[in-house]
């Protein structure tokens, strides 16, 4: 015993009126429509028959009814292919000029400050208005219309790119992680460890001893001061100050090394707070 198929009501059209300016998504629908349930809608006949059940409504009913009467006057009833049916719905209800009007529309059409995706979703929506078969000429509107640094991007990829699809594919991708790094980098800990070098290196140079004029050692001498420190009681050679404590590569060494370690812990909670631990 065969199982018959389920039908999916997803997505059905929306009742046509002969609006024009909803023919195309009219007819767009019903494709979609037969692709989810392709097992039940597989002949012509019952295609047409389908959408012809939605086009009961303003002129749309009336034009309806006409293909049904001189579909119904042979035996078995036929209505032509599928592909005949939207010439005919298209010649009878498509805005004039369409294509003329999607290809202004193409060319106008800009990602700006939106998403690519979103971008992306327009440019599909009015090629899907038009019959355009030249896709070198869609490819070409697509990349003038993504902004600047995504377009060149795009085109230091094109070796294995051929089809629209794959343009758009690859667009998403290069632009989904462009700012996926931008916002690993912002989160990034920033490293002070430079900046606290030259710290340093200011705070030595701001404790070497300025060197004495001739009339500052007379002076100090007189007094039985210290050349080094300027006070009294001992010479400069015995002065506590004159490198009884660790040389300045001795302690820039060790600061080194403290800033070194602060560095990598700092890294280590940034990477364990944004992955976790292993």
């Amino acid at each position: 015993m065969t199982t018959r198929p389920t039908e999916l009501k997803i997505g059905q059209p929306k009742a046509f009126t002969g609006d024009r300016a909803t023919t195309a998504a009219f007819i767009q629908a019903c494709k979609n429509y037969f692709s989810l349930n392709g097992d039940i809608y597989d002949t012509d006949l019952k295609k047409i028959g389908f959408a012809l059940s939605f086009m009961n409504e303003g002129i749309a009913a009336s034009w309806a009814a006409g293909i049904i009467k001189e579909g119904q006057e042979s035996t078995p009833a036929s209505y032509g292919t599928w592909n005949d049916f939207i010439t005919r719905v298209n010649t009878s209800f498509l805005p004039i000029n369409s294509s003329a009007d999607a290809v202004t529309k193409l060319k106008d059409l800009k990602q700006g400050s939106g998403s690519v995706d979103e971008y992306i979703a327009k440019f599909r929506t009015i090629v899907g208005l038009t019959d355009f078969k030249d896709t070198a000429f869609l490819i070409d509107k697509f990349l003038d219309g993504l902004n600047d640094g995504l377009q060149s991007r795009v085109l230091g990829n094109t070796a294995e790119m051929k089809t629209l699809d794959d343009y758009y594919g690859v667009a998403s991708r290069l632009d989904a992680l462009y700012h996926y790094k931008n916002t690993f980098h912002s989160n990034r800990p920033k490293n002070n460890f430079r900046r606290n070098i030259r710290q340093v290196a200011t705070a030595d140079a701001d404790v070497t001893i300025q060197k004495l004029t001739p009339a500052e050692r007379d002076k100090l001498r007189r007094e039985g001061k210290c050349f080094r420190c300027r006070k009294a009681g001992h010479m400069s050679r015995e002065c506590p100050g004159s490198g009884r404590g660790p040389s300045r590569t001795v302690r820039q060494m060790e600061v080194v090394t403290v800033l070194r370690q602060r560095v990598l812990i700092s890294k280590s909670s940034f990477f364990l707070s944004s992955y976790g631990s292993v």
